[in-house]
C-alpha cells in the first residue's frame, strides 16, 4: 500500500508540474487560481492526499466501521459484561495509534506553508524550491526552452524525496508494532475476563469464545485502522484541483512539435493592427490598433509613458499571450466575456501562430528589467541560454566579455564554477544582470530584447551595465527591441516608436528617428526627450 502511494503521489505530481510549466504565460496572470503559493500548495500536498485515500483510506474506512459495528453487536448479544470489558480496553489501543499516525503524517520535505512560500524560507535542495523558482521565473524558462530542463531537476529530487518516504515507512513499521502489542495486550484481558466469567458460570464456554473473538476483531479493526481514517471530501476537493491542471490545454504550448522552423530573422517582424486585452483585465484595453515593422538589422526602441504597452510588444512578439477574436479562457479553463485580441503579428511575412514556438524563441535573446538567475553555476546560468546545446567555456566567456562580465568573474575564488546563491543572491544588481545580458549572447540570437534592463539598478551598476547595452547593440548585426528610459540608449536606434494610451489602449502616434522626432513641436517624444534630460 505505501509504494502504490509513493508511487501514485510522484506521478500525479510530475503530471501537474509538466502541465503548468508549459502553460501560455497568460495563465499565470490569474493569481488566485496560478500563482505561486496556489500552485506549490497544489503539487506538495494535493497528490499525496489523494493518493493516500486510493489506496487506504476509502478501503479501510469502510472495512473499519462494519468489522467494528458488527462485532460489537455479536459481543453484547454474548455477554454485556465483557462487551463493556472490551470497550474500556479500547482506550489504551489509542495511544499507539496515535503514535503510529505522527509517525506517519510528519516528516514531508515537500509540503509548504503558504507563509514559507511567501517568504522565500524554502530548502533549495528539494522539488517545492524548483517548482517555486520555476513559476517565479516562468517567462525566462519559456523564452530559453528550459522546460525540459526543469522537469528533469524535479524529477530527480522528487526520486530523493520519494527513498525517504520509504525510510520514513520503516520507522512507521515500528510505530505499527506498538500498536500490535497494545492490541494483543487487550486481547489478552479479554480473554481472561472471559474465562473468570466462566469459572463463576456468568457466562458458558461457547458464548466466551463467541464475544472474545468478535471483540477482538473489533479491537484489532480499531487499532490497526485508526490512523487512515482520513477526509474523503479533502481529497476529492485535491483530485479536482489536480485534474483541473493536468487536463488544461496550453493555448501556446513548446512541445507542439508543429509550425514552421525559423532559425533566423531575414526579413522583418510587423505588428499589423493589433487590439489587445489581458486575459484577467478584459475590460482594460491595452492596444487599439498598433502597427509598426521591425526590419531585420534594425535597433527599435519602444517609446511612451507607463502602461502604455511597451512590455506587452515584446510579450506578444514572443508568443507569451495569444492573439485571436475567440472568447479568451482562463487560468481553470472558464470564458472570459469580451474580445482578447486581434491583428497579426508577422515574422518574415508568416503569421507568428504558423511557427514552432521553440523554433521561434531559440532566435530570441531576452533580458528584462528584473535579472532572473537560477541557483546553479555562474558559468551554467549563461550555458542556459543555449540549452540542449553543448557550450564550451570560450563561447561562455565571450558571451560573459561581451556583457562587460567576464572580469568580475575572474575575480570570484571559483571563478565561473562560483554559485549565484538564491535567485542570484551572492551577486550585486548591476553583477546579475550582465550575467543575464551573457546568457542571452551566447545563443547568439538574431533578435535581441532588452526591456528596461537598467531601470531597476543603481547609478553605477546601471553605468556598467549600460555600457555592455551599448557594446552589444553597435555590433550590429542582429534585431535590436529596446524598451529604456535612457535618452543615450534611444537615441542611438534606427527607428523610434512612440505609444500613446487615451484610455480607449494605445496607438502608434509617432514614429521615426531621434532626429526627424525630437523637431515635432509640442510632439510626443519631444516632450518625454526633455524629462529624460
Amino acid at each position: 500500500m505505501l509504494s502504490n502511494s509513493y508511487y501514485i503521489t510522484e506521478l500525479l505530481r510530475v503530471r501537474v508540474v509538466e502541465s503548468f510549466l508549459h502553460q501560455e504565460i497568460g495563465f499565470f496572470d490569474n493569481t488566485k487560481k496560478a500563482g505561486g503559493a496556489y500552485l506549490a500548495d497544489v503539487v506538495a500536498a494535493d497528490p499525496k492526499l489523494v493518493a493516500t485515500n486510493v489506496c487506504n483510506n476509502m478501503v479501510i474506512i469502510i472495512s473499519t466501521i462494519s468489522a467494528l459495528t458488527a462485532a460489537l453487536i455479536v459481543g453484547f448479544i454474548a455477554s454485556p459484561k465483557l462487551a463493556g470489558v472490551a470497550i474500556a480496553t479500547f482506550v489504551f489501543m489509542a495511544p499507539g495509534a496515535v503514535l503510529e499516525s505522527q509517525v506517519t503524517m510528519s516528516g514531508d520535505s515537500s509540503s509548504l506553508s503558504e507563509e514559507d512560500i511567501a517568504r522565500g524560507e524554502v530548502d533549495v535542495d528539494t522539488t517545492a524550491y524548483i517548482l517555486l523558482e520555476s513559476m517565479q521565473n516562468i517567462k525566462t524558462v519559456q523564452a530559453y526552452s528550459l522546460q525540459e530542463l526543469m522537469l528533469d531537476r524535479y524529477c530527480k529530487l522528487l526520486h530523493e524525496e520519494m527513498i525517504q518516504g520509504y525510510k520514513r515507512g520503516a520507522v512507521t513499521g515500528a510505530a505499527w508494532g506498538l500498536s500490535q502489542f497494545l492490541q494483543f495486550a487487550c486481547q489478552a484481558v479479554l480473554m481472561w475476563y472471559g474465562a473468570r466469567l466462566v469459572s463463576n458460570g456468568e457466562l458458558d464456554t461457547s458464548g466466551m469464545m463467541r464475544g472474545s473473538l468478535s471483540l477482538m476483531m473489533a479491537a484489532m479493526s480499531l487499532g490497526m485502522n485508526a490512523m487512515f481514517a482520513g477526509d474523503y471530501g479533502a481529497a476529492k476537493k485535491a483530485a479536482s484541483r489536480l485534474y483541473e491542471l493536468m487536463d488544461r490545454s496550453s493555448r501556446v504550448d513548446s512541445r507542439d512539435a508543429s509550425g514552421q522552423h525559423i532559425l533566423a530573422l531575414k526579413d522583418s517582424i510587423d505588428l499589423e493592427g493589433i487590439h489587445f486585452r489581458y486575459p484577467m483585465r478584459i475590460d482594460q484595453p491595452v492596444y487599439n490598433g498598433v502597427s509598426f515593422s521591425i526590419k531585420s538589422g534594425e535597433t527599435v526602441a519602444l517609446v511612451g509613458a507607463s502602461g502604455c504597452g511597451k512590455s506587452t510588444a515584446i510579450q506578444l512578439i514572443q508568443r507569451f499571450y495569444v492573439l485571436d477574436n475567440d472568447v479568451y479562457f482562463n487560468a481553470v479553463g472558464k470564458p472570459l466575456k469580451g474580445e482578447a485580441g486581434s491583428g497579426t503579428i508577422r515574422v518574415d511575412n508568416t503569421p507568428i501562430d504558423q511557427l514552432n514556438v521553440q523554433a521561434w524563441r531559440r532566435c530570441i535573446g531576452f533580458v528584462q528589467q528584473e535579472p532572473v538567475l537560477f541557483t546553479t553555476s555562474v558559468k551554467e546560468n549563461i550555458a542556459l541560454g543555449r540549452f540542449g546545446e553543448d557550450v564550451d567555456q570560450t563561447d561562455i566567456e565571450n558571451a560573459a566579455k561581451m556583457a562587460n562580465a567576464h572580469n568580475f568573474i575572474e575575480q570570484f575564488e571559483d571563478r565561473y564554477d562560483t554559485n549565484v546563491g538564491k535567485r542570484g543572491g551572492q551577486l550585486s544588481g548591476g553583477q546579475k544582470q550582465r550575467v543575464a545580458i551573457a546568457r542571452a549572447l551566447v545563443r547568439n540570437p538574431s533578435v535581441l530584447i532588452l526591456d528596461e534592463a537598467t531601470s531597476a539598478l543603481d547609478a553605477e551598476s546601471e553605468r556598467v551595465v549600460q555600457a555592455a547595452l551599448d557594446q552589444v547593440i553597435e555590433q550590429g548585426g542582429r534585431t535590436t527591441i529596446v524598451i529604456a528610459h535612457r535618452l543615450s540608449t534611444i537615441r542611438k536606434a534606427n527607428k523610434i516608436v512612440v505609444l500613446l494610451n487615451d484610455g480607449n489602449g494605445s496607438k502608434v502616434v509617432e514614429m521615426g528617428t531621434h532626429d526627424e522626432l525630437i523637431r515635432i513641436q509640442d510632439g510626443v517624444y519631444s516632450r518625454l526627450a526633455q524629462l529624460a534630460m
